[in-house]
């Protein structure tokens, strides 16, 4: 339920064991005649120099010692980045098809926004980051983004000064002093569409899992390219570069500072009808299959949000109601030596959660667009993806 800025993560976990064996190709690798995909739309400029770029797919292939990040031009028509049509004519390579099950594969990556003169694939960085806070000041602080290749001992470091600023609360219950008293437990989020991100905030009684507060908050980043953008903790991050490690080439993928959020593509060779796509059930046809993050209601956010903590507190009360113990979640993080709550009991609490949390409505749900080509779409651009795992 923890949202990651990891690409690499999200793309590994996308299509479940549902996809089944035995993959034909669609077309040769060398066929260039009807476009395969056709993407229609405008693109909204929240970043610089989007002119310089061109929108083509792009596919990562990770769980290898080098993962790579590929490119599949298409034809770029039209008026770009207003009003532009980009029609794909080729299949994903062969090296940046992940296994579904036996032998069958499948191509997943996104619309990116790349230089007109690049590679047609790239070694992926692997990036971290690290936020310091000034003394006395929690808010404000440095960042420290480093993109290593090899041995992690060539490194491209950039240096921010940040400041984070609070998402707005779009609903509280139970006893707010705990907000002054009681431990601060948890920062869940949830991705949502059209560039919002939820995140609920506890804060517990150690001596009463049933005494707390909740606040449940909405960040909306649209408007912001990485590293600005969600910073967890229900914090928007607003930074500005201060300092970079004299060799930039170790990132390769820097250029390629743009891609389209809200919007997945995949690839299968063969139709799936069982496919599923973020443990949501989406059959996918023959070819290249467009997915897009639908937004979600206010209301309906509070409801699913609201309903997943429930389940979590719920769990912890029936474990110690049938075990006679005191497990507790502060205690738990902080002090697991004088918790009293065994790990069977612990266990079993959480496959409880699971299971009352699996009850809830699903946030973050994707739809196929049947027919990209029928619909115009309004693209906005997030900042180059961290790709580490």
């Amino acid at each position: 339920m923890r949202n990651h800025r990891v690409l690499s993560e999200m793309v590994l976990g996308v299509l479940a064991a549902a996809l089944a064996e035995g993959c034909d190709s669609q077309v040769g690798q060398d066929y260039r005649g009807e476009p395969l995909l056709t993407l229609r739309g405008s693109i909204v400029q929240n970043g610089e120099n989007i002119e310089e770029l061109v929108p083509a797919l792009g596919f990562y292939k990770t769980g290898t010692a080098h993962d790579r990040f590929y490119v599949v031009d298409g034809r770029v028509s039209g008026s770009y980045p207003a009003q532009f049509q980009l029609d794909v004519t080729d299949v994903p390579p062969e090296q940046a098809m992940a296994s579904c099950g036996g032998s069958c594969l499948v191509g997943l990556g996104q619309l990116f926004m790349v230089p007109r003169n690049h590679e047609s694939s790239y070694l992926t960085p692997f990036s971290t980051e690290e936020f310091t806070a000034d003394a006395g000041s929690p808010d404000t602080g440095t960042l420290t983004v480093s993109h290593c290749l090899g041995d992690l001992n060539t490194c491209d470091d950039l240096t921010y000064t940040c400041t984070l600023t609070p998402c707005p609360v779009v609903s509280s219950s139970g006893d707010s002093n705990l907000q002054n008293s009681g431990p601060r437990f948890g920062d869940n989020s949830w991705t949502l569409g059209d560039g919002q991100t939820a995140d609920a905030t506890e804060y517990y009684d150690p001596n009463d899992v049933n005494h707390s507060y909740r606040e449940v908050r909405v960040c909306n980043h649209n408007e912001l390219v990485y590293p600005d953008g969600y910073a967890g903790g229900g914090m928007l991050r607003r930074c500005t570069l201060t300092g970079e490690a004299p060799d930039a080439s170790v990132n390769p993928l820097r250029g390629m500072v743009y891609f389209a959020q809200d919007y997945q593509v995949v690839y299968v060779p063969e139709d799936r009808p069982t496919a599923r796509f973020h443990s949501q059930p989406i059959p996918l046809t023959r070819g290249y299959n467009l997915l897009q993050l639908v937004p979600t209601p206010e209301d309906e956010i509070i409801s699913a949000v609201n309903c997943a903590e429930d389940a979590y507190i719920q769990a912890y009360v029936e474990a110690n109601a049938t075990n006679g113990t005191k497990c507790n979640p502060v205690l738990l993080l902080d002090q697991p030596e004088t918790a009293d709550c065994p790990s069977d009991v612990y266990m079993a609490l959480y496959d409880r959660y699971t299971e009352l949390a699996a009850a809830c409505p699903a946030l973050g749900q994707y739809r196929r667009i049947d027919s990209p080509s029928s619909e115009s779409l309004t693209i906005r651009l997030s900042g180059t993806p961290n790709t580490s795992d």
